[in-house]
């Protein structure tokens, strides 16, 4: 992708939640509204009005099922207009309201557009498999993100503290089961990690994770970790017949290995699914 091409694509990302509009874009780009169109179709395949369109409908998706936001507000928000011209466009995406979506308790993903500034990291078939594990919780870890900031929330999953580096370090396997709630009525949402593994003890409090889940293999460095789950929630489920249930994720990490000041990691990331 040429770099004029990404540099405004990530312009358009930075300015959905505002009064974007093709008129602003033909501007930012300095080219003829000929020229940027034909341009904007060759890099992405699609038109550059049915791109914004789409991303919007996704980071209002995300909006809907990670927050408490007001519909009314997450159509002003990002350029709709009205809630009822909201509600239309998302119906007509998604085939489902905007408050249903919302409500339901499980998550279909099919329709969330990932935007084309975001590299697919290549993931072996997951795994469906049922899980029923017991563990003991040591600590727990709070992530804050914002409006603006929503889609990115899974590249937040994979911090790991220096705890959990002295626990890999202790025991074969740690697990960390992550949760994200809402905070407030602003668009905001906390991702909440608990840290754990499978001793017991009375003076911890116990986790019990059990259900269908998709399992999907991860291997590689801090960053490639970090890429592999967001390819996962951005990628992989859109494209997938399983909805996500209600329930937190799990992700396992089996070993750490250092090599060149660089750590690897072995593991596996689990969804809840129906």
């Amino acid at each position: 992708m040429r770099k004029f091409t990404l540099e405004l694509l990530h312009w358009i990302e930075q300015n959905l939640g505002s009064s974007l509009t093709i008129q602003k874009i033909y501007r930012k780009s300095g080219y003829s509204k000929w020229h940027i169109q034909r341009l904007f179709r060759e890099e992405t395949g699609m038109p550059l009005a049915t791109y914004i369109r789409n991303r919007r409908l996704a980071r209002a998706a995300q909006v809907l099922k990670l927050t408490n936001m007001p519909i009314i507000e997450i159509a002003e928000a990002l350029g709709f207009g009205t809630q009822q011209a909201f509600t239309r466009v998302f119906s007509r995406h998604f085939r489902t309201p905007p408050r249903v979506y919302r409500d339901s308790r499980m998550w279909n993903f099919t329709g969330i557009i990932p935007s084309s500034t975001m590299l697919r990291h290549p993931l072996p078939p997951p795994d469906y498999v049922s899980l029923d594990i017991s563990l003991s919780h040591h600590h727990s870890f709070t992530n804050d993100v914002d409006f603006h900031s929503i889609e990115c929330i899974s590249d937040k999953i994979t911090r790991l503290s220096n705890l959990e580096m002295t626990m890999l370090e202790q025991a074969e396997t740690i697990y960390s089961v992550v949760h994200c709630e809402p905070v407030g009525r602003f668009g905001d949402a906390r991702l909440k990690m608990l840290l754990c593994d499978t001793t017991h003890s009375d003076e911890l409090e116990s986790i019990r994770m059990a259900g269908s889940y998709l399992k999907f293999n991860l291997l590689g460095s801090y960053d490639e970790f970090r890429h592999m789950i967001s390819t996962i929630y951005h990628f992989e489920l859109p494209l997938r017949e399983e909805v996500r249930a209600e329930g937190p994720d799990l992700l396992e990490i089996n070993s750490i290995k250092t090599s060149n000041g660089y750590s690897y990691f072995s593991g596996c990331y689990y969804i809840p699914v129906a």
